[in-house]
Parts: structure tokens; sequence; C-alpha cells
């Protein structure tokens, strides 16, 4: 039995601090052991800007940026950074297309470095770090599916969405 194709999406980075923190500062998450992935909705174009400089490549850029944030407490070698990093980065292009656009930052929240890998870039840390990003990106799909309403619509109480 084969499976059906899977579209990989060109996805921008988002870069400056302000970015981030416009993501960061909406309560909008869902998080498994490893990450926590948060959502901020894209701004519609008749908003005011609020950064002075954009890059003309962003101007009107209508689909999902990512941002990673691996902090060195959690994944101490580069290596093991740069491994989460790839991995997040291609799993989000393949689950781009099934989530609404907007910008998302994946984040490390638990230490990576354990005994249970045999070096920092081992085949098996590789599909743990994919399984994981895997079934975060799966529970996004499942909460903010095309079909129901984006989070930026729902209501927040506590953290809980109604």
């Amino acid at each position: 039995m084969t499976s059906a194709p899977q579209v990989q999406v060109k996805v921008a980075r988002l870069q400056t601090h302000a970015q981030f923190e416009a993501v960061l500062q909406q309560s909008v998450s869902i998080s498994n052991f490893y990450f926590v992935l948060h959502y901020g909705a894209s701004k519609l174009s008749t908003e005011p800007q609020q950064e002075k400089l954009q890059s003309v490549d962003n101007l009107f850029f209508q689909g999902s940026r990512l941002g990673l944030i691996i902090p060195k407490r959690w994944a101490k070698r580069a290596v093991t950074r740069s491994l989460v990093k790839r991995q997040c980065r291609a799993q989000f292009a393949l689950a781009a297309a099934d989530l609404p656009a907007g910008d998302w930052i994946i984040r490390l929240r638990r230490s990576l470095d354990s005994g249970q890998w045999n070096s920092a870039s081992s085949p098996a840390l590789k599909q743990h770090v994919r399984q994981e990003i895997q079934h975060l990106l799966a529970q996004a799909q499942q909460r903010w599916s095309k079909e129901h309403s984006y989070p930026s619509e729902q209501v927040l109480i506590k953290g809980v969405s109604c």
C-alpha cells in the first residue's frame, strides 16, 4: 500500500527579536514532553507596520514563518542543536500545508543530553526527535485544522481554549 505523496512547503524564518516576542506574547501553544509549539496569527496587510525596515522578500509573504528556540541549556552540544533544528525545519515544511498561515515557534523545553543515545547525532536521537516533532505537529493539525476556527479567533481563559 502506498501513502499519499507529502508536499514540502518552503517556509520562511522568524529572524528578529521583535518577531519572536510577538509570537511568544500570544498564549496559544501546544506542548509535549520535549517541545512547545507556539502560534501567532498572520498580521493583516491593513494593520499598521510595527517594523520600520523589512526585507523586500517578506513584504507580501502570505505563508508560514518558523522560528526555533533550541537553548544550550537543554542541548549542550552544537551537533545536537543542529540535528534538532534540521529535524524541526524538515518536519514543519511537510506539515505546513495543513496548518494555518502565520508565525510558528518550536521551543525545546527539556534536556536531550542523556545517556539514552550513544552519540550527539545518533540515528536513534534523530528518529526520536523526528517522532516528537511529528506528534507535536499532528496535535497542531487536529487543533487548528483548516475546517475549524484559527487560534486567534478562539477565546482563551487562563490558557484553556473555549
